[in-house]
């Protein structure tokens, strides 16, 4: 009986690390095709623009440095504006540094 536990024992202790090496490959090659994946969804042409929530009329600021910007500067680029009155003594220095 401890003749024929020894042997199974043994067939099992060949077997596991056959199994944990292929085991060890298969996680390996889905982690590849996961990250293939990322990368083609990452560089996707097809994806839907962002929503456009409304049209800003053509302008032209002059910000503290005095260097001049319009629309056309900005066009094609993700930009948030902040326009405050800069002698505001109420909120609007609260409203600038939250902004910041």
């Amino acid at each position: 009986m401890r003749d024929q536990i020894a042997v199974g024992m043994d067939e099992i202790s060949q077997r596991l690390p056959r199994t944990l090496w292929i085991g060890i490959i298969l996680f390996l090659a889905l982690l590849c095709v996961a990250y293939v994946l990322s990368l083609s969804e990452l560089s996707n042409p097809r994806r839907r623009p962002l929503p456009v929530l409304g049209q800003v009329a053509d302008f032209t600021l002059t910000n503290q440095n005095g260097q001049v910007t319009t629309l056309a500067d900005l066009t094609n680029h993700v930009w948030v504006a902040d326009i405050i009155f800069t002698r505001c003594a109420g909120p609007c220095p609260i409203m600038s540094a939250q902004m910041k």
